[in-house]
């Protein structure tokens, strides 16, 4: 009976040391982490001072520059020397005009788009809204000739044939001119995109409709 409050004292008093040493080794592992943190943070604005100090041996893009034409006018300079710049096409001529000086402020655009041959977007878009149109009005013009031929072949045709043959001749104008309204819709897609690139309304080519077309090919050829 009288050892029990001594054997719970002593308990009591180990659990105590107990947790005394975890505070201790826990304050300790935070102590260790932030010493490596700080230890971190030199190193790495050691690192950055170091990537970020000019070396003696880095150059300057003036200076490339500058060693670049020293280079060019001496190599300039020995072929004048050797007299291999003389007699040359043109030799002490003034130079031809340069057809782009008329672009202004848009002469380097205007240079590259003639020397190197290619073609704005509009120019290339407008090609193809031409090809387009043309090909929709040949198709027109062959169906509206197909149409008259029909016409002739019903005036001969006995009456019992006659409604069966215009059956046959308005499937096939129905579903030619089906056909060419999508064409048409794919030209007119093509002529909003050309007039979205072209700010100048002046340049804008018209929407086409199948009335216009049909006049068009309709008409007689020149």
């Amino acid at each position: 009976m009288h050892g029990l409050p001594f054997a719970r004292g002593r308990a009591s008093g180990v659990r105590a040391h107990r947790r005394d040493g975890r505070r201790v080794a826990a304050s300790g592992a935070r102590a260790q982490v932030r010493g490596r943190a700080r230890a971190d943070r030199r190193r790495g604005d050691l690192l950055r001072r170091r990537r970020g100090a000019p070396r003696l041996t880095d150059e300057t893009t003036e200076s490339k520059l500058r060693r670049n034409e020293r280079g060019v006018e001496a190599r300039i300079r020995e072929l004048r020397d050797a007299g291999e710049l003389s007699g040359l096409p043109g030799e002490g001529q003034p130079l031809p005009p340069d057809p782009d000086d008329v672009a202004g402020e848009a002469w380097a655009s205007r240079h590259v788009l003639r020397t190197s041959g290619a073609r704005p977007l509009w120019s290339d878009l407008r090609r193809e809204i031409t090809a387009r149109r043309v090909r929709i009005v040949t198709r027109l013009r062959a169906h509206l000739a197909w149409l008259a031929r029909r016409q002739a072949l019903l005036e001969h045709v006995p009456a019992e044939r006659i409604v069966p043959e215009l059956a046959l001749t308005k499937e096939a104008d129905g579903r030619v001119r089906a056909e060419v309204l999508a064409a048409i819709a794919e030209l007119n897609a093509l002529v909003r995109h050309h007039n979205l690139v072209i700010t100048a309304t002046s340049l804008h080519v018209p929407a086409a409709s199948l009335e216009g077309l049909i006049e068009i090919a309709s008409a007689p050829r020149r």
